[in-house]
């Protein structure tokens, strides 16, 4: 397959997308024959005679993403190697892709497909049973499907609208299921002409409710997003208590008051307005000098501190960050939306990621 992967990177693979393999069975298809059945289901960009390959590029409609397959093809064997570009819609694109490709090599059959050229009769005839036939049902109906797939692409467009603008208010980099942010989706003309344009093509009414029926589903995940996030800008504390006593390993809970605020940084410009520490299954508390949670500090499990704005809140890291490689390093810190969480040095590195990532997790449950 090395042959095959070399000719993607001569024709525009980037070397990130996954690539995926087949081989297939070929007894009776010729090299010259295979070319004519992959005119059939796409462009093909790439011919090597000499040896045998060619890469072919396929969409199946308007929101699946292109699939791109290089094939060479011998006597007994057909190879195939491919992946997908970014889209919209994700399931199994090379796969079956692959499919499509064996079984019109095993049975012989190819993919219906307008005819490019007709003769003037034809014209005129498939132009009357446009007006009077195709129009009244097939065009309707297009109409009808395509005004509802644009209806949920205006949802979708706001919710991803709305995720944009408050995603820039905090940091979610460290959240691996959240984008940092969403790009919208173009809505499709549904003027007369081009709903006779669809109508000629391999895209249906049901084709389009299937497509509309995938915006709303994406548009749904947005809205769990979008809370998601909100959960993560300017959190209530009680929100930040109840999300830390659903963990395990979390054995204490101290918040940061007036009469007991060590560093001096609850309600201060530029500090944070809460600050939660806690203590953990795997330290002996009793070990860490201090009369209260808050007074061991960070050592004795971590802290959640809680900023106002995302400035504040990467401030307040840039200064952990400069006693890191230190006697004076306290610990591991991440930020997350407009909070910084901490855990004790006194934790190995595997440790500490595995304590930061359930934090994470909890605070990130809808």
């Amino acid at each position: 397959m090395k042959e095959l992967k070399d000719a993607l990177l001569e024709n525009g693979y980037s070397g990130e997308e996954e690539l995926q393999e087949k081989e297939i069975i070929n007894e009776e298809l010729s090299f010259t024959k295979l070319r004519d059945k992959l005119y059939s289901l796409g462009d093909v960009v790439f011919e090597d005679q000499n040896n045998h390959i060619y890469i072919v590029n396929i969409k199946s409609n308007i929101l699946s993403n292109t699939v791109t397959i290089a094939i060479k093809w011998k006597a007994k064997k057909i190879y195939l190697c491919g992946y997908s570009s970014k889209g919209l819609i994700k399931s199994n694109s090379v796969q079956k892709q692959f499919k499509r490709i064996e079984n019109v090599i095993i049975s012989g059959s190819s993919p219906n497909k307008k005819s490019i050229k007709k003769p003037i009769v034809i014209a005129i005839c498939s132009v009357i049973f446009v007006l009077l036939v195709i129009f009244s049902i097939r065009v309707i109906t297009i109409k009808v499907a395509t005004d509802d797939y644009n209806n949920a692409v205006n949802g979708f467009n706001k919710t991803v609208e709305e995720y944009n603008r408050i995603a820039v208010k905090g940091d979610i980099k460290a959240v691996s299921d959240l984008p940092e942010s969403m790009e919208t989706i173009e809505l499709q003309s549904t003027d007369f002409l081009s709903m006779i344009g669809v109508s000629f093509s391999n895209n249906s009414g049901e084709k389009i409710r299937k497509d509309t029926d995938t915006v709303r589903e994406i548009t749904t995940d947005n809205e769990n997003a979008i809370a998601i996030v909100n959960q993560l800008i300017c959190p209530k504390q009680d929100f930040v208590i109840q999300k830390l006593k659903s963990i395990d390993s979390i054995k204490g809970i101290e918040a940061v008051t007036k009469e007991n605020n060590p560093d001096e940084l609850l309600n201060k410009d530029g500090g944070y307005y809460g600050c939660l520490y806690f203590t953990i299954n795997l330290l002996d508390e009793k070990t860490i000098p201090g009369k209260s949670i808050v007074d061991k500090g960070t050592d004795a499990g971590g802290a959640i501190e809680l900023y106002n704005s995302l400035d504040d809140a990467k401030k307040r890291c840039e200064y952990l960050a400069s006693y890191d490689g230190t006697i004076l390093t306290t610990g591991s810190y991440v930020l997350v939306g407009t909070m910084v969480i901490r855990t004790s040095f006194k934790l190995d590195d595997n440790e500490q990621y595995q304590l930061t990532d359930s934090i994470i997790k909890a605070i990130t449950t809808i």
